[in-house]
Parts: C-alpha cells; structure tokens; sequence
C-alpha cells in the first residue's frame, strides 16, 4: 500500500509539473505574465520618456538654428542696404547722376 501512495503522488507532482509548463491552472504562470507585462510597461515607458526628451532637444536645436538663420538674414540685408546707398552716395559725388537717371527713372 505505501507504494501505491508514493506512485499516485509521484503522478500527481508529475501532472503539476505539467501544467506549471503549460500554464493551465497555476498561479506560477499567471506571476509571470504579469511580471513580464510589467517589465514589457516599464520599458515602454523609458522609451516614451527618451522620445519625449529627444523631441524636446530637436525642437531646442530648431529654434536656434532659425534664430541664427534670421540673425544672418537680417545681416545681409543690412549690409546690401548699407552697400547700395554707398555706391550710390559715391555716384552722386561723381556727379552722375545717380542709378535712377540712368536707367530712365524708377517707380
């Protein structure tokens, strides 16, 4: 008889063992999951942090890059402003006339 009891609990720790592998009807399954849905959030959440730090530094870098575009900008203008009433200041000591008599007059 004690070899009976010894089979039928080796059957059934064997059976348990079976369905902790398949993942019917343990609670060992069920952590697992839940620890690996955690883990898979966490790490969701990490990358979602990063992206959002990313953006933030593009959007920085962007609006510098367009301010130092516009400062260049403004710049140039300035200096083909500045430029173009020295010639013509340098004309009018000439004594030509300046750019708009040559040329019959602008509006």
């Amino acid at each position: 008889m004690g070899e009976d009891n010894n089979v039928e609990e080796q059957k059934e720790e064997e059976e348990e063992e079976r369905e902790k592998e398949r993942g019917e009807g343990g609670i060992y399954r069920k952590e697992e999951k839940d620890d690996e849905e955690e883990a898979e959030g966490e790490k969701d959440r990490e990358e979602e942090k990063e992206d959002v730090e990313e953006e933030r530094e593009n959007r920085r870098r962007r609006k510098i890059r367009r301010k130092k575009e516009k400062r260049a900008k403004r710049k140039r203008r300035r200096g083909r402003k500045r430029r173009k009433e020295e010639e013509e200041e340098e004309e009018e000591r000439r004594g030509g006339g300046g750019k708009r008599g040559e040329r019959g007059g602008r509006k």
